[in-house]
């Protein structure tokens, strides 16, 4: 804290002092004792901002009030009408301006980049600058600072750097455009004391959120690694290239900026990409393949070289063809192809597009990476069923083809056997029939030839001879009763 000033008492004399000297040395101490309460005034006025300043690291992140809490404290320690709280981010290159006062209302907030104007001039030199106008324009001149966009109109202007734990946070600026104001050294060592106070809190309020950004951050990896689960499970749980196709889609589509999707695969001749499901802007269109020589297809350049194709605004997108049957709403300006992998062996191609700019950053790139790891092993699976089913459905055709030629084998055998059956029952049948015939005939001649001498042997005969031949010809008409062969062998026996 800067040292309170000390009264100054008069110096004793050997001789007793005049009136005139009493009045002098008199007139000397109330100087010294209105400075004196001057300086405890502004000490406790100095002790009480930095009591009002610590109570703010009590809030976990800075809001508008307490930025205007802390303009209200400088501003009871000096002239800050136009007062402006800066933070400076190394990562992205940026100066901040949270917090902007300015008697200009047309003035705002505003960002720009860490380059070598003014603030930047603070931030770079780590130190307090005091600055009038004119020691503004040989900077300017000497190259160290460039001129700010607009007009430089302050009269004077104060920036101390906001540094704790040796990491420059920002700067807090004051300044004034009346010739009446200009500030002292004395004021610059006060705002540079203050604003070490103000770092505290500051890079307090950075840590916090830099810590709520992280718990924010592992939630929602936390929760995009639930989702991810369920994805795998959802992908892995289906033998269908189809539903498997939609089901990604569905998920993707809602963890990522998406108005085209895509999956190409290998085809089984190995010599083109098939795409087994494409959707842009809602219209599906399966029927589009490119063979693996195409010039600008960027889902062929994905697979022929095997990585990873990402692609923003880029004149590939332009010149890539498009789908057979849809057109297209609105330009492509962000694309994403990534090869399928699967056992170490490519099998296609899938793709996340967009008509946003920059439409993917690193978390949705290993989120769809994630999701594509799981697709291709669901799609390998769905392959390898595919296969199983058609060597099932071959086996099981080939064991029916079997089964049919063992029955038409046997029919055959059947009926060979029924033709040599067949065959011997007309030779049996044939046998005795050639033998009546033989026998018909000879009976045929033989009665022809007994009634052609009948009537000369009835001349012949007597009466008797032929009353018994006569006899002998009714014995014959009659009829006997047929026996069959066991009667016969019975007769026999």
């Amino acid at each position: 804290m800067p040292p309170s000033i000390a009264p100054r008492l008069p110096a004793a004399t050997g001789s007793r002092p005049s009136m005139t000297e009493d009045s002098a040395h008199l007139l000397e101490r109330i100087a010294a004792l209105e400075t004196e309460l001057a300086e405890r005034r502004r000490a406790e006025e100095l002790q009480r901002a930095l009591y009002e300043i610590a109570s703010l690291s009590a809030t976990d992140t800075p809001q508008h009030e307490h930025y205007a809490e802390l303009h209200a404290i400088v501003g009871r320690l000096m002239y800050a009408k136009n007062f402006i709280i800066a933070t400076y981010d190394a990562d992205d290159g940026l100066i901040r301006q949270r917090y902007l006062v300015d008697e200009d209302p047309n003035e705002v907030p505003e960002s720009f980049p860490y380059g070598e104007g003014i603030s930047s001039l603070v931030i770079r030199s780590r130190l307090p600058w005091l600055m009038d106008h004119a020691l503004f324009e040989s900077l300017v001149a000497a190259g160290e600072i460039r001129a700010p966009r607009g007009v430089a109109d302050f009269n004077s202007w104060m920036g101390a750097p906001l540094i704790a734990q040796d990491k420059v946070y920002g700067l807090i600026i004051v300044q004034s455009y009346s010739a009446t104001v200009t500030y002292t050294q004395a004021e610059l060592d006060l705002l540079s004391y203050v604003a070490s106070h103000v770092a505290a809190i500051v890079a307090r309020w950075h840590a916090n959120m830099q810590l709520k950004r992280a718990h924010d951050e592992l939630a929602a990896s936390a929760e995009t690694l639930r989702l991810l689960g369920d994805i795998g499970k959802d992908l892995t749980g289906s033998l269908d290239v189809l539903s498997i196709c939609r089901t990604m889609e569905r998920h993707i589509a809602a963890l990522l900026p998406m108005d085209a999707f895509g999956v190409a695969l290998l085809s089984p001749a190995g010599d083109s990409l098939d795409y087994v499901y494409y959707v842009e802007d809602g219209v599906v269109d399966s029927n589009t393949s490119y063979p693996l020589d195409h010039a600008t297809s960027l889902a062929v350049l994905t697979f022929r070289e095997d990585r990873e194709l990402t692609l923003f605004n880029d004149t590939q997108l332009d010149n890539a063809p498009t789908a057979t049957n849809i057109t297209q709403s609105a330009p492509i300006l962000s694309a994403v192809f990534r090869p399928l992998i699967a056992n170490g062996r490519r099998i296609g191609v899938v793709t996340v597009q967009s008509h946003q700019s920059d439409a993917y950053h690193e978390r949705e790139l290993e989120v769809f990476r994630s999701a594509t790891a799981y697709a291709a092993i669901a799609l390998a699976n769905a392959d390898a069923y595919a296969t199983a089913e058609a060597a099932r459905a071959q086996a099981a055709q080939s064991l029916s083809d079997l089964h049919e030629a063992e029955a038409h084998l046997v029919h055959s055998e059947k009926m060979a056997a029924l033709g040599q059956l067949i065959a011997g029952v007309a030779h049996e049948i044939n046998t005795p029939i050639g033998a009546i015939k033989s026998s018909g005939s000879n009976i045929t001649g033989a009665l022809e030839s007994a009634l052609l001498d009948l009537p000369a042997l009835l001349v012949e005969l007597d009466a008797a001879d032929r009353q018994r031949f006569s006899d002998l010809l009714k014995r014959a008409g009659k009829r006997t009763a047929m026996m069959t062969t066991r009667e016969e062998r019975s007769v026999v026996r």
